[in-house]
C-alpha cells in the first residue's frame, strides 16, 4: 500500500538521513508515466 510505503520511506530518511528508500517510492510512482524523464526532454536545449 502506497501510503505504508511513504511512510516508512520519509521514517527512515527522517531517523537516520538516508534517502535510498525515497528515490525508489519516487521511481515506482513515476514508473507508469515513463519514469523520471520522458521522451523529448531536453535540459536546456532551446525550442526551433
Amino acid at each position: 500500500m502506497f501510503a505504508s510505503e511513504f511512510i516508512h520511506a520519509f521514517t527512515t530518511f527522517y531517523q537516520t538521513g538516508d534517502k535510498d528508500e525515497i528515490v525508489q517510492l519516487t521511481n515506482k510512482v513515476l514508473e507508469p508515466f515513463g519514469g523520471r524523464l520522458f521522451d523529448g526532454f531536453s535540459l536546456g536545449k532551446q525550442k526551433a
